[in-house]
């Protein structure tokens, strides 16, 4: 196999409430994203309200 360098810098952003700042998280990043949630998020509207 050839050498090679590799790079995954992740940041998690946890908290009562933080999906209310996704807007201002995502924001520096672009204007499209991959949005990982899990089953849970559905009834709360979490999700719903990270969508929008």
């Amino acid at each position: 196999m050839p050498a090679f360098d590799y790079s995954n810098p992740v940041k998690f952003h946890f908290g009562l409430g933080r999906h209310k700042q996704v807007g201002d998280i995502a924001r520096p990043y672009g204007k499209k994203a991959l949005l990982v949630a899990s089953d849970s998020s559905k009834p709360t509207g979490q999700l719903q309200a990270v969508q929008h």
